[in-house]
């Protein structure tokens, strides 16, 4: 009787999860160099609120930071008849988080674009995961604000013709890869005659099943093992 109690209990806990959905409000801000995210997360009766600020001084010091490692990089390898202990001496230390993405990209090009065979069936694989992915997503609503200035008129127009004619290609993406529930996607350009000046509002309602993010990350996880061991072997 035991062992059944907690079969029964399993299934009823799998069913759960495989009906749940996670229902996720967005809002985001970006507005000279300052973005906000506001996202608040439901999933059945609980609500999650995750409040996130990224400052302009933040963004321009990672940027300045990537652009220095960069520079340090080109430095070793044009003076690499020099020490390396002189030459490490000479730079600036590397940050945690430039190693490790430069780290990753040596790794991606050596593992996946020893070829270009193995470059377009990654690729191709990889968009078959994404657009899984996206098949999934239920959108309710969406509303995007850009308000947009150049340096004269001219360049204004160009801008905000440009922007309307990325948002109309990006909504037809949207029916075409994503499930729209409700039509309710709006976009609005302002342009700003006065000023030098980029915004952007986000506003959206979108919701997906917990069984499908876990589908999705084990597709990911097994085709990351397949090519490791193709490429070991």
């Amino acid at each position: 009787m035991k062992l059944l109690a907690l079969f029964v209990v399993f299934i009823l806990l799998f069913l759960l999860v495989f009906f749940l959905r996670i229902n996720i409000d967005l809002a985001y801000n970006f507005c000279n160099y300052e973005s906000r995210l506001n996202l608040r997360i439901r999933i059945l009766f609980l609500t999650y609120k995750i409040n996130l600020l990224i400052p302009k001084e933040l963004i321009l010091k990672g940027y300045n930071t990537f652009v220095q490692n960069l520079i340090n990089d080109l430095t070793e390898r044009e003076k690499h008849f020099q020490d390396e202990s002189e030459v490490s001496d000479r730079t600036k230390p590397k940050s945690r988080r430039y190693r490790a993405l430069k780290f990753r990209i040596s790794e991606i090009i050596s593992h996946y674009m020893t070829s270009w065979f193995n470059l377009i069936n990654v690729v191709r694989q990889l968009n078959k995961i994404k657009n899984y992915f996206y098949s999934k997503i239920n959108i309710y609503l969406l509303h995007i604000t850009i308000e947009v200035g150049g340096r004269d008129a001219a360049e204004t127009g160009i801008l905000t013709g440009a922007i309307w004619g990325f948002l109309g290609q990006m909504t037809a993406r949207i029916y075409r890869r994503c499930t729209v529930r409700k039509n309710n996607i709006r976009y609005n350009v302002l342009p700003n005659f006065q000023d030098i000046v980029f915004s952007l509002s986000v506003q959206g309602i979108l919701s997906l099943k917990i069984s499908h993010i876990i589908f999705t990350a084990y597709k990911l996880l097994v085709f990351s093992r397949k090519r490791r061991i193709r490429n070991n072997g």
